[in-house]
């Protein structure tokens, strides 16, 4: 069975990480004849429009079977391009701004990813939020697929580390993120307290003259996107995650799958459903398993969190069996048989 995998680019934030490593582990089935398709391949403000023909050409030459679409441009181009062919839509929604009734994207596809063959969600709640949307049974889960013994031979690579004992954030530098707010954190709490950040984006100057701004320009290191992250995860004191909203945020599994304790905002969705305790109480919480959750926007509370010093008692093991299930095998194994459906 031929399966065209679309997405935006081959490199940029956790979803593009997980559709490679997804596209790699399947290619590996000799029942599957998988090819992956990356529709961005110019910073040009026209890449859309070239795009589409670029698609065109690839299903006139694959005939695939399915294309299994990942982020909203492309599955908008599958999806409409599946009413001149004859292959199934399989979309996969990586953020909850695809299926949120408040954004314009999410009422654009309200009407249009309800066309498709099958829709994955990564989280729950999200789940529960497409299917109130949606209205379809071909609505499921299936959470992303995680290496973790690829993390952990990453994560004994030799990198000189700026600092002993630091803090760490993963992820694109975008508003939407809130990394002033863990810079903010740093500068108010007591002692010499360190931050990593990882990644790039449009907010990266702005958050360096912010750095500036509150007097821990020496204290918070830039990094810049890395194709390894995982020294500086394993090495970290704790992942900070300020987020406004998410999907399934892959830092935080990461973290969690290096025996590395996280303390995150209780956005929408997934940091939650990963701790394994509730939306609901909006307060800050230390889990069982000394991991903190805050409310979103309390940078006061990000504050006490980091200052407590209760995720210094996380258990390593223990963190690694929370996110056990998101391995390779069993999620891969739920794609194979989805996919398969579709047929």
């Amino acid at each position: 069975m031929r399966v065209l995998i679309v997405t935006n680019s081959q490199s940029g934030g956790g979803a593009e990480v997980i559709v490679n490593t997804l596209s790699m582990e399947l290619s590996k089935l000799q029942e599957l004849d998988i090819h992956t398709f990356y529709l961005k391949d110019t910073e040009s403000a026209f890449w859309r429009f070239t795009a589409f023909f670029k698609m065109l050409y690839v299903i006139f030459k694959l005939k695939p079977k399915v294309i299994q679409s990942h982020l909203f441009f492309p599955s908008i181009l599958s999806i409409f391009l599946s009413n001149f062919f004859s292959f199934k839509t399989q979309v996969v929604v990586h953020s909850i701004s695809e299926i949120d009734s408040t954004n314009l994207g999410a009422k654009i596809a309200k009407y249009i990813y309800r066309k498709a063959d099958m829709i994955v969600c990564i989280s729950s709640k999200m789940l529960e939020l497409a299917q109130v949307l949606f209205q379809k049974s071909t609505v499921c889960l299936i959470n992303n697929p995680h290496d973790f013994k690829k993390y952990l031979r990453l994560s004994n690579t030799r990198v000189q580390l700026p600092a002993s004992q630091y803090f760490v954030y993963v992820g694109r530098l975008t508003a939407s993120k809130r990394v002033d707010q863990l810079i903010k954190a740093i500068s108010k709490t007591k002692g010499d307290k360190k931050l990593i950040i990882v990644g790039d984006g449009e907010e990266k100057s702005n958050l360096k003259e912010l750095a500036l701004q509150q007097g821990v320009d020496e204290n918070v290191y830039f990094l810049g996107r890395l194709s390894n992250p995982y020294p500086y995860i394993k090495n970290a004191k704790a992942m900070l995650l300020a987020s406004e909203f998410e999907g399934y945020p892959n830092c935080l599994i990461e973290a969690l799958g290096l025996g590395v304790p996280v303390i995150t905002s209780n956005c929408q969705t997934g940091p939650a459903e990963i701790l394994g305790v509730s939306y609901n109480d909006d307060s800050l919480r230390i889990t069982n398993q000394k991991c903190i959750i805050f409310p979103v926007g309390d940078s006061c509370a990000l504050g006490k969190a980091i200052e407590s010093e209760e995720y210094l008692k996380a258990e390593p093991f223990i963190l690694q069996g929370m996110v056990s299930h998101l391995s390779l095998k069993p999620i891969v194994t739920k794609y194979i048989s989805a996919i398969k459906s579709l047929c």
